[in-house]
C-alpha cells in the first residue's frame, strides 16, 4: 500500500475512534554528509464490512515496501520495512539510505510522483500527501564565521493551499463545515523529527534534545498554514569541512 492511500484511508477513522495518526521522522547524519531516514507511520486498525479490525497492510494487497522499492531516486537508497502492533496502533517503518543529507527531500517528491503516476494509469485523481510541503523542505548546511557547522530545514505553506476557493451562497454552510472537518483532521496528524548529529551540538531551536538528539513536534495542519524551521548549530569536524567545498 502507498504512504499516500495509507494516510488518506486513516483520515476516516480519526473521529470514530478517537484515534490519531503519528509520522515520525527519524534521521541520522554522518560525519561524511550521508544520512540513514527511518519513516515510521502509526496508524489505528481499520474496521472491516463485519465490524472486525485489520491491518492497513492486510487490508489492501498492496505493499509499501513494493511500492516504494520500485521507486529509483540516485543518491537514495531503499533499505527496507518493517510492520508490527504498539498500543492498538499499526506501525510501519521505512528505511533509506542517503548519500547526502540534502537529498532528503527528494524521497517524499518520489513518493508523489509514484503515487500520481499509479493514479493515472488507473485513471483516478491522484492522493498527493507530501509534494506541497516536504519536497520543498531539503536540509541546508552551510558554515558560520565562527568555524561552526549549520544545519538548517524550512517548512513554508503552499500558497495555493491558503487560497479561499470561491462559494456559492446556497452552499456556504457545507463548505464551511467541509473546511472545519479537514483542519480537525490535519490537526489530528501529529509529526515528530528527530535528528542525530555526528559531532556535539552547541544550540539548536528543538523543542526537545537529550545528547545529539534533537527532536521537534508539529502537525500537518499547523504546517499547511504556518512555517516552520528545523535549526541546529554543530561542532565542525575535518570531515564536516569537506563537504562545504
Amino acid at each position: 500500500m502507498k504512504i499516500t492511500k495509507l494516510l488518506f484511508i486513516s483520515f476516516l477513522l480519526l473521529f470514530i475512534q478517537g484515534a490519531c495518526i503519528e509520522i515520525n521522522e527519524v534521521v541520522q547524519m554522518k560525519e561524511d554528509g550521508s544520512a540513514l531516514l527511518n519513516l515510521s507511520i502509526f496508524v489505528p486498525d481499520i474496521p472491516d464490512k463485519k465490524g472486525s479490525t485489520t491491518s492497513v497492510k492486510s487490508k489492501k494487497p498492496e505493499n509499501i515496501a513494493k511500492s516504494l522499492g520500485q521507486v529509483t531516486v540516485p543518491g537514495i537508497k531503499f533499505l527496507g520495512e518493517q510492520e508490527k502492533k504498539i498500543n492498538g496502533l499499526n506501525q510501519v517503518s521505512l528505511n533509506f539510505e542517503f548519500t547526502s543529507l540534502k537529498d532528503i527531500a527528494k524521497l517524499y517528491k518520489a513518493i508523489d510522483e509514484e503515487a500520481k503516476n499509479d493514479a493515472q494509469k488507473k485513471d483516478e485523481k491522484p492522493q498527493v500527501a507530501f509534494d506541497s510541503i516536504f519536497s520543498k523542505s531539503p536540509y541546508e548546511i552551510k558554515k558560520d564565521s565562527s568555524g561552526n557547522i549549520l544545519i538548517s530545514r524550512e517548512f513554508k505553506p503552499d500558497p495555493q493551499s491558503l487560497k479561499q476557493k470561491p462559494k456559492t451562497p446556497n452552499k456556504d454552510m457545507e463548505a464551511g463545515l467541509n473546511d472545519e472537518m479537514g483542519e480537525v483532521f490535519l490537526n489530528m496528524i501529529y509529526i515528530t523529527y528527530e535528528f542525530f548529529s555526528p559531532t556535539d551540538i552547541i544550540s539548536s531551536n528543538a523543542q526537545q534534545q537529550f545528547g545529539r538528539n534533537l527532536r521537534w513536534k508539529t502537525s500537518l495542519g499547523y504546517l499547511m498554514k504556518n512555517p516552520l524551521k528545523l535549526e541546529v548549530k554543530i561542532k565542525s569536524s575535518p570531515e564536516l569541512e569537506k563537504l562545504l567545498k
